[in-house]
């Protein structure tokens, strides 16, 4: 009983997410660069290797804690302005 509840839960919370397709609506040159880094992922890895595509996708669009962790951080001397 506990597992079917479990189950029903997680169904309504994955029901209530933004689809991909709305997300992307929202601005079209975000939706330009994932199709670029979808392309780039197709011609990378083969459809075998969904799990590796995503990642490369997730990386691309600067997604993953490795992307952030590499952006490089603004620097300012300070003077100036």
């Amino acid at each position: 009983m506990k597992i079917l509840t479990a189950l029903a839960l997680a169904t309504a919370v994955l029901a209530t997410g933004v689809s991909a397709e709305a997300a992307t609506k929202k601005d079209p040159a975000m939706a330009q660069r994932e199709a670029s880094c979808k392309a780039q992922a197709a011609k990378k890895y083969s459809a075998v290797h969904f799990m590796k595509r995503r990642d490369f996708v997730n990386q691309c669009m600067g997604r993953s804690e490795t992307a952030k962790a590499m952006k490089p951080k603004p620097t300012t001397t300070g003077k100036g302005q």
